[in-house]
């Protein structure tokens, strides 16, 4: 017999042998969900029909898949306010799936003498796949009151995360309305967390209103993350204690009218986690409205702060004991009703701003930034655009202040400042006058994912000017919907705007950049870019559009074959 004669008789063999896979329906074959889990194999599926069913689940360690039918608006788990929802506690792993319900009544499990983990709670090294849930109502004493993990590894995915709390603390460490993550190493990615809140009791007081990191190593991406509360740090985030530089990466998370005493937007004690390419708007705090430092070591770049409000100190950020790098922020209408309406430094603190503007903002002390009278305080700014150069820095007695290379006091020309929508126009004061030798290698984008040197030199702000489309708001459906579609490029270069019929993967590359839609075009625009380069193209959503499309769109600024002719980026139309 030849070589490969055995080795395809081998192959069949194997195959024969392997275990296959059964697919099991609730309430079909099993009348419940966890009769369905018991009775299930590694690898199955329990596909869950559209109803409520209270109960409360544990894997048991099996790597099975577990999801509904009809989605979490018809299938819901109730755990009848017994304990948590559902239990990962058996080493389970990523091929442990949780896809698609809603998750309610949860008031978590007894785990180190603390009440954890209301809807969903993973221990003991497991580290599921929670995706696409709604999970909300969900309430605990101490940690965790939608998620609870501890010593875990989950991929928490595109949830919804709301309504959540953890209502009676007696410790600092606890909290975490919506999340609680414990010596572990989530993976948090394109959920929506808000409306959580986290509360101690009597003089007990609790951290982390949406999220609490304490001891982990977390990556929290594209999330949004709004309108949650606590009652003393963190209303939206906290990061406690986490174990080495970087080690936690808040990165592309819009953070928005979260609400603590300290830190709105993000608490951070003890830690030095990378934010990058994160919008802060409209958090509020009695110091540090989107972000309070204290005893870290943070790296902050291409994120954009605004309208973020403290009652004290600190409309942008706050910090004391710490060392900052920011690199390419932009801050803008935040307000300190004491001291520092973009930046407030207290005492042990050296931090270094580069490549940013500080524009617009107000305070009773400091405008843009206030040094504390206090030991070993120094600032150092360069290459950034600051309201009022000097007089925009209050400079108490004994703090030092290095004003460096590269400083102006020019109106950065945003697109809209009251919108806001902060791209730099192609005029602005800001572009090409950055320092292009500290941009970090790993952060070769802006906010947006546009090259972070498009021009000579890099530009000040999140924003780097280059050519872009985007939509202003929302895209509803339904008759006479409005819809406004905006690009940004060259004072009155020619450009085209079209539609595709689907999406090029992978897409075409050419000499003016990616070309990304599936033919037949049709065609939407074609005209000159005004005198400032900034186009608003005011229109209705077509009638033929329904909630759920994705409709591709890109456009090319100037003319085919010139050398600065550029396809824009591709903007997908989501409608809701």
């Amino acid at each position: 017999m030849s070589k490969r004669a055995v080795f395809g008789s081998l192959f069949l063999l194997l195959l024969a042998g392997a275990p296959s896979a059964t697919t099991i329906y609730v309430p079909d074959d099993f009348s419940t969900i966890q009769a369905a889990i018991d009775g299930a194999a590694n690898s199955d599926v329990i596909i869950v029909r559209a109803g409520t069913y209270v109960e409360n689940l544990d894997f048991l360690g099996k790597a099975i898949t577990v999801e509904s039918e009809a989605g979490p608006d018809s299938t819901v788990i109730d755990g009848n306010s017994a304990q948590s929802v559902v239990t990962f506690q058996s080493a389970e792993g990523a091929d442990s799936v949780l896809d698609g319900f809603t998750i309610l009544n949860g008031t978590g499990t007894d785990y180190n003498n603390k009440r954890c983990g209301g809807g969903i709670i993973c221990i003991n090294g497991s580290s599921p796949t929670i995706r696409r849930n709604l999970i909300e109502s969900n309430t605990v004493e101490h940690k965790g009151g939608g998620i609870y993990c501890n010593g875990s590894s989950p991929s928490i995915l595109e949830n919804v995360i709301r309504g959540n709390s953890v209502t009676d603390t007696d410790s600092f460490t606890e909290g975490g309305g919506g999340i609680h993550c414990s010596s572990s190493s989530a993976v948090i990615w394109k959920n929506s967390i808000s409306q959580n809140m986290a509360y101690g009791r009597g003089y007990h007081q609790c951290w982390g209103g949406g999220l609490f990191f304490h001891d982990s190593s977390v990556t929290l991406a594209e999330n949004v993350i709004e309108k949650n509360t606590s009652d003393y740090a963190g209303g939206g985030i906290t990061i406690y204690a986490a174990p080495s530089a970087g080690a936690t990466r808040v990165t592309g998370n819009v953070i928005s009218e979260n609400s603590a005493i300290w830190g709105g937007g993000v608490s951070c004690g003890f830690a030095s986690p990378l934010f990058a390419n994160n919008w802060f708007r409209n958090n509020a705090a009695e110091t540090g409205a989107a972000i309070d430092f204290y005893d870290s070591l943070s790296e902050i770049y291409n994120c954009f702060f605004f309208e973020n409000t403290a009652s004290l100190d600190g409309g942008g950020v706050a910090f004391q004991k710490s060392s900052l790098s920011i690199g390419n922020c932009t801050f803008t209408r935040n307000v300190a009703l004491d001291r520092g309406g973009a930046i407030f430094c207290g005492f042990d603190s050296a931090p270094t701003v580069v490549n940013s503007i500080l524009w617009g903002d107000l305070a009773f002390y400091g405008a843009e930034i206030y040094l504390d009278r206090a030991p070993a305080v120094s600032f150092t700014i360069s290459y950034s655009d600051v309201t009022g150069g000097l007089t925009g820095v209050h400079v108490s007695q004994g703090t030092t202040l290095d004003w460096g290379q590269g400083m102006i006091d020019a109106d950065p020309l945003f697109a809209k400042i009251h919108e806001p929508d902060l791209h730099l126009l192609h005029d602005s004061p800001c572009r090409n006058k950055g320092d292009s030798t500290v941009v970090p290698p790993g952060l070769a984008g802006d906010s947006e994912g546009d090259p972070r040197i498009s021009g000579t030199r890099v530009d000040m702000g999140a924003d780097e000017f280059h050519p872009r489309l985007y939509l202003a708001g929302p895209v509803l459906s339904g008759p006479n919907s409005p819809m406004e579609v905006r690009l940004i490029g060259e004072p009155m270069t020619p450009y085209k705007l079209a539609i595709g019929s689907g999406v090029l993967d992978p897409p075409l590359p050419t000499p003016h950049g990616d070309f990304c839609l599936v033919p037949p075009l049709f065609p939407v625009l074609s005209n000159n870019l005004p005198h400032d380069g900034f186009l608003c193209y005011y229109t209705n959503v077509p009638l033929s559009w329904q909630p759920g499309d994705r409709i591709p769109c890109q456009a090319l600024v100037g003319k085919w074959g010139e050398m600065d002719t550029r396809f824009t980026n591709l903007l997908l139309v989501v409608v809701e």
